[in-house]
C-alpha cells in the first residue's frame, strides 16, 4: 500500500501525481491512495505526517519507506525497488 499525503494548492502535486500514475502503472499489485492533508487531518495524525508531500510505503500495514518532499523522479523510482 502506498499512501500519498498532498494538499491541492501544492506547487509539484501534479508532478507527484504523474510520477504515482506511472508507479501504479509499473507495479499493477501494489494499491495507490492520494490523501488530501486539508480533508483528512486525522490521517495525517494518525501515520505522523509534519510536511507535505509524504509518500508512506506500507507491507503488511508497517511503514517501510517514507518520502518526504519532493524528490526527482529517479529517486522516486528507486523508493520502489526495494519493495
Amino acid at each position: 500500500l502506498v499512501l500519498y499525503f498532498y494538499a491541492d494548492w501544492m506547487i509539484f502535486h501534479k508532478k507527484m501525481m504523474t510520477m504515482i500514475g506511472k508507479m501504479e502503472d509499473k507495479y499493477k499489485d501494489i494499491k495507490f491512495s492520494a490523501i488530501d492533508v486539508d480533508q483528512f487531518s486525522n490521517q495525517c495524525k494518525r501515520f505522523l505526517i509534519t510536511s507535505i508531500p509524504t509518500v508512506l510505503i506500507l507491507k503488511d500495514g508497517k511503514e517501510v519507506k517514507r518520502i518526504n518532499g519532493f524528490v526527482l523522479t529517479s529517486a522516486f523510482k528507486s523508493a520502489f525497488v526495494d519493495i
